[in-house]
């Protein structure tokens, strides 16, 4: 297990916390370890997506699919330039793994 430790807590909110855990019959501790298993979880995939939805109308922008595809297209397009330097210039292409990557450049050399 791991130990939490929070420093600076102001002392009506801890005895706040203790009220809260006596009233349901729990050690503080006890009351603090359920509190933090609930706030734990990552929230749910509709969760996020409403979250989306509130950020993209609280900034009253809207980002044309056209503009994404085209940023797309343009990021490719460069690596495609890369890629065909590279291979013009005879560079051994770099693996990861089984996958080939991007060209590695030759390193400098030092007189």
């Amino acid at each position: 297990m791991t130990r939490i430790t929070i420093n600076d807590v102001p002392e009506e909110v801890r005895a706040g916390l203790v009220q809260r855990a006596a009233l349901q019959g729990q050690s503080m501790e006890d009351f603090l370890r359920r509190e933090l298993e609930r706030l734990a979880p990552p929230p749910s995939r509709s969760a996020l997506l409403q979250s989306v939805q509130r950020r993209k109308e609280a900034a009253r922008t809207r980002v044309e699919p056209s503009s994404i595809l085209r940023v797309r297209d343009m990021d490719r397009a460069c690596v495609t330039v890369v890629v065909r330097s590279a291979e013009l210039l005879e560079l051994p292409p770099m693996r990861i793994g089984s996958q080939s990557t991007h060209p590695q450049l030759p390193k400098p050399r030092v007189s």
